[in-house]
C-alpha cells in the first residue's frame, strides 16, 4: 500500500527469505558465515535502483 502511493520508496532485504511477493524492490540473500564483497555489491545494487 505504501509503495502504491508513490511518495515513499521501500526496499526489502531478506536474509534467507524471498520478499518479492511483498516488495517490488527486494533482494533475498543466503548469508554464509563469512560475508564476501559480492554480498555488499548486491545490497548496493538494490539501493541504487530507480
Amino acid at each position: 500500500m505504501l509503495e502504491a502511493r508513490g511518495d515513499i520508496e521501500l526496499y526489502a532485504l531478506g536474509f534467507g527469505l524471498d520478499l518479492s511477493h511483498y516488495y517490488s524492490n527486494n533482494l533475498a540473500l543466503d548469508l554464509p558465515e563469512v560475508l564476501e564483497n559480492g554480498v555488499f555489491k548486491n545490497i548496493l545494487q538494490l539501493l541504487s535502483r530507480h
